[in-house]
């Protein structure tokens, strides 16, 4: 059994290889933009990542609603 966490194995290099293509910037911008519209978020609202990726939606989403965001 592996001693590194499941979560840092999956989102590892072979991930960003071959799911990279769908990871554009722009693409995550405008996916944040649409979610926080759904939510309809308030500035300073508290969000819940939980070993969703690496922040592909949650960082621009929080930029956008000025959420706070912990330390990397």
């Amino acid at each position: 059994m592996s001693k590194i966490p499941w979560y840092q194995e999956f989102f590892g290099e072979d991930y960003f290889r071959i799911y990279g293509g769908f990871l554009i910037s722009e693409r995550s911008r405008r996916q944040g933009d649409q979610i926080a519209d759904l939510l309809a978020l308030p500035p300073g609202s508290r969000i819940l990542d939980l070993c969703c990726g690496h922040g592909r939606i949650t960082v621009p989403l929080a930029r956008l609603k000025e959420i706070p965001l912990p330390p990397a």
